[in-house]
């Protein structure tokens, strides 16, 4: 969800923040689809300018002004970069159709500090001139061009592209009129009579007892939630803790399926205090008869609250992404996929449709949800990083709504805590006795899950493994280990993991794959959109390298999957039987050629290790340089023992 900030308000550097997250497309082509901040404009000549202090490092984003007649008959003049230079473009928009567009090469590079840049755009008549600047006095020309364009808005904007959907915030000192400018843009402060301004009012059911609210202001303050089942409040008021811009409070003891009112007073350090007109906000109702029941598969209800906790980042970042995964489940329905409408929203943005799983007997699709009524939400880092801080933790609030065909409606909400500046060790060993001993069984605390039901099993000949669930076995159960996202993305590094493959999914295997397999996937880095399905994306590619064994209906074989434009290659023999324990050593190491080189020995249990690779191959260059280790069970129970991993220098 996007996002705005007010910053230093009462003080000499007050600025605004506009923020779109990764993952979310805010485009402003055709019609203006970025994140505005605006205000009326009159039917007569003027000039606008406004002077930014953001980076410019991810391509294809937006930082710029704007001039609206409607969304789709406006102008455009914005700073982006392409990857290789920063540039200013500026275009006019006549019911959608581009044209006048115009580009200014500023500078090879990011524009990576702080450094001011400067727009402005000024109408004199029919005449419009777009311009920008790097040093707050001389103006240079992007583009000049005639319309009668009718403006009813100007302002501030910040987007991305549709093919990208990079994160961007931009960041405003001031924007003024050309005509009128402020004349003491940065004055010496003198005394502060005002409240602080309350702004992004968010309140959230988090279960059939507790209501979490949140909110945020313009200079630092404290706050105090009063509350109550009518406008007279009357309850103990919830205080929001120290001094700061953002602010959270949680009522707890609450009643099932009740409306409550609630205002919030700030007061800043002087103190001057404010209040917020009432609000009404209803906590969650008690599950009835024939409703849907939405469950979790990772994570745990907090004691308190009631809402699903879910933790991510704690131990790094296994792709650019983290899933949340469970199902839905209609004693009264039939077909889960077919009658009941599952959506989400994430902070209070708006609710998204989200896709379930159907019954395999009818569909296959999509792969990832291997069973009826299962979801795996993807919810990108940089979504998560633009959560507040609260103590060390960025915190989201998770909805979730499934609706029955017979107007049902159950609603659950999880409190997403990440937790950012945390990075894989790159040498470690993953225990499945610790994790069952010391960790409750609580694999995610381990290792990220990115797809399936998964569990520590204590197997009598084997001792403590994980495996997929057996009621749960489908495509790509898979599993995620070491730093896949950032410049500590692992690169160069060795896998031992003993893996038993017991047995084939009773369901069979999706007609899409054609087969049963277990495997590892190297520099792994997250699911992309470039596959059949969304949400969750199915896009395998840029894959880094992937060794699997897969059983056909007619055949078996090992092979290696590398960049898709080399395709899948066969490996020779080297057979392995259901019900054996094999040992692995794999491996991923940069070669001087500019490729990787990736290599996989293969042993039975009870034998010596093979001095020689039993499979070696160096890629084209290309191909991803850093990801995690993944664990694929593919359509198969299988046991994966012990891993051990070791980072070559």
């Amino acid at each position: 969800m996007a996002g705005l900030a007010m910053v230093g308000s009462g003080t000499a550097d007050a600025q605004v923040e506009l923020m779109v997250p990764a993952g979310t497309v805010y485009e402003p082509w055709m019609v203006n689809g970025a994140v505005r901040l605006s205000q009326p404009v009159a039917n007569e000549d003027f000039g606008f300018q406004a002077k930014f202090e953001n980076t410019i490092t991810e391509t294809s984003t937006t930082t710029g002004l704007f001039v609206e007649q409607d969304v789709d008959d406006w102008i455009r003049l914005d700073y982006y970069f392409d990857g290789t230079n920063l540039n200013v473009f500026s275009a006019r928009f006549v019911a959608g159709s581009p044209t006048n567009m115009e580009v200014a090469t500023v500078q090879a590079g990011a524009w990576d500090t702080n450094a001011p840049l400067y727009l402005k755009v000024t109408r004199q008549g029919n005449l419009w001139v777009t311009e920008y600047g790097v040093d707050g006095f001389s103006w240079l020309p992007v583009g000049s061009f005639t319309s009668g364009l009718v403006p009813n808005q100007v302002g501030i904007m910040a987007g991305n592209s549709t093919g990208s959907a990079n994160p961007q915030t931009v960041v405003v000192d001031w924007f003024e009129s050309v005509v009128l400018p402020i004349q003491n843009e940065d004055p010496a402060v003198g005394a502060d009579g005002a409240a602080p301004y309350v702004y992004d009012i968010d309140a959230v059911p988090l279960s059939e007892n507790a209501i979490q609210i949140s909110w945020a202001t313009d200079e630092p303050s404290t706050g105090v939630v009063q509350w109550g089942t009518t406008a007279a409040y009357g309850l103990a008021p919830v205080f929001s803790g120290v001094l700061g811009y953002r602010h959270t409070a949680t009522l707890v003891g609450l009643t099932a399926g009740t409306p409550y009112h609630f205002s919030i007073e700030a007061s800043d350090i002087v103190p001057n205090m404010g209040a917020t007109p009432d609000q009404i906000v209803e906590t969650h109702s008690m599950p009835g008869l024939g409703e849907p029941e939405i469950q979790f598969w990772y994570g745990q209800p907090d004691a308190l609250t009631g809402a699903h906790s879910l933790s991510f980042g704690t131990l790094g970042n296994g792709q650019n992404q983290f899933n949340v995964l469970g199902r839905v489940t209609d004693s009264d329905e039939d077909r889960i996929a077919l009658e009941v409408t599952m959506e989400y929203r994430l902070n209070g943005g708006p609710w998204l449709a989200l896709t379930l799983g159907d019954d395999r007997t009818f569909n296959y699709d999509p792969w990832r949800l291997a069973n009826e009524g299962d979801f795996n939400l993807e919810l990108y880092v940089e979504q998560l990083m633009g959560a507040p801080l609260v103590g060390s933790v960025h915190r989201s609030t998770l909805e979730f709504r499934a609706t029955d065909d017979s107007a049902n409606e159950t609603l659950a909400t999880a409190v997403v805590d990440y937790t950012p500046n945390v990075t894989w060790a790159d040498s470690l060993t993953v225990s499945w006795s610790d994790v069952a001993n010391n960790l409750a069984g609580r694999i995610e605390q381990a290792v990220q899950v990115v797809d399936g039901k998964w569990e520590v099993f204590d197997d009598p000949t084997l001792g403590h493994v994980l495996r997929p669930d057996p009621a749960h076995l489908g495509y790509d159960r898979l599993i995620s280990i070491g730093e896949g996202h950032g410049p500590d993305g692992w690169d160069n590094y060795e896998v031992l993991v003993p893996v038993t493959v017991h047995s084939f999914d009773p369901q069979g295997f999706t007609t899409g794959t054609a087969s049963y397999g277990m495997g590892f996937v190297m520099r792994w880095t997250g699911h992309t959109e470039n596959g059949p399905f969304s949400q969750p994306n199915h896009g395998l590619y840029p894959l880094g390298g992937l060794y699997v064994y897969r059983w056909f209906t007619n055949t078996e074989r090992w092979e290696l999957w590398i960049d898709e434009n080399e395709d899948i290659l066969p490996q020779p023999g080297n057979a392995i039987s259901l019900g054996v324990t094999y040992w692995y050593r794999i491996r991923c190491e940069d070669a001087p050629s500019g490729g990787t080189t990736y290599s996989l020995k293969v042993w039975e249990d009870g034998s010596a290790e093979p001095a020689a690779w039993t499979f070696e191959h160096t890629t084209n260059p290309g191909d991803p340089k850093k990801g995690s280790l993944v664990l694929v069970a593919h359509h198969v129970n299988a046991s994966f023992g012990d891993v051990v991993v070791t980072h070559l220098p």
